[in-house]
């Protein structure tokens, strides 16, 4: 399968990731009062997206491979 393709792929597949963390995170910011449970949620969607992050970076750095066969 194409290199190119995988990594274009990975990219959309982890933005989209992303923007269901920002729509959790955008409710949880909207309570009023935070439980023990919520912000726990709310450190794990954090660390994820950290990873999220530094995976993008990584993928969006990378020089595109050429196709081998």
């Amino acid at each position: 399968m194409n290199t190119e393709i995988t990594r274009l792929a990975r990219i959309t597949s982890l933005n989209k990731e992303a923007d269901y963390i920002h729509s959790a995170n955008t409710l949880y910011w909207q309570e009023k009062v935070y439980t023990y449970e919520s912000v726990g949620s709310y450190q794990m969607r954090y660390d994820r997206l950290e990873e999220i992050r530094r995976e993008l970076c990584r993928l969006k750095n990378s020089p595109a491979q050429p196709e081998t066969r």
